[in-house]
């Protein structure tokens, strides 16, 4: 079973390599992340599958490439019974082309060391 301490370094992992390594398709995605995972970003549509979440978050990382995700905290639980987890990760981006800073809340859903599903929230705390 995967401990929450555990899914927290996964989280953080993911998270980087995805928003500030930019490595849509590393072995670390592959493995970490469902080929059925759903994401839904902010009020827009939910993705269907990883390989459209990535399609959708490299798309905007595209327009953004000043964009820079600094994580301030995570939390993880996990269900000793199920297996299942679930990670809350606290961050601050910066980058963005109108120069604004947003802070952001990330919510996982884990069955294991897999993240099946995510879902954030934002809001603009500054301009640059």
């Amino acid at each position: 079973m995967t401990s929450a301490a555990a899914l927290k370094d996964l989280a953080r992992e993911m998270m980087t390599t995805l928003c500030n390594k930019r490595e849509y398709d590393s072995p670390f995605i592959q493995q970490h992340v469902s080929p059925s995972f759903c994401a839904t970003h902010l009020n827009k549509p939910s993705t269907a599958n990883r390989d459209e979440f990535i399609t959708m978050l490299s798309t905007a990382m595209t327009k953004m490439p000043n964009f820079h995700l600094d994580i301030k905290d995570v939390i993880a639980e996990v269900d000793e019974e199920s297996g299942k987890g679930k990670v809350w990760v606290f961050s601050r981006m910066s980058g963005f082309p109108d120069g604004k800073v947003q802070e952001s809340v990330d919510m996982m859903e884990w069955q294991g060391d897999v993240a099946v599903s995510g879902k954030d929230i934002q809001m603009v705390v500054e301009r640059e």
